[in-house]
């Protein structure tokens, strides 16, 4: 899309971002379509205040799919969450921050 309207600078500032962020892949950041999302829908003309809606439309029949496959199966599905950070940490006030 970028080389087609002939402004390609907006995918080269987000694919260095993304060959910058690949050294955190090991901790699982990785870039997805999403990232890509916003200047697609600016390449595409969509107004600003439409890139929430049209990102939740586009995301809809997914999250409708899951929930009647939870429903289906009467079980809810939840990401799995393995932390591995430090066990405790000192609170700081926000003052003291």
């Amino acid at each position: 899309m970028s080389r087609l309207n002939g402004n390609t600078s907006w995918l080269e500032i987000l694919d260095k971002v993304a060959e910058e962020m690949a050294p955190y892949t090991r901790h699982g950041v990785n870039v997805n379509v999403d990232f890509y999302a916003a200047v697609s829908y600016a390449l595409l003309g969509i107004p600003d205040d439409f890139f929430g809606a049209v990102f939740a439309a586009s995301r809809m029949p997914g999250w409708i799919a899951q929930t009647l496959e939870q429903k289906e199966n009467n079980i809810l599905i939840r990401p799995l969450l393995q932390y591995v950070g430090a066990d405790t940490r000192e609170f700081l006030p926000l003052g003291a921050r």
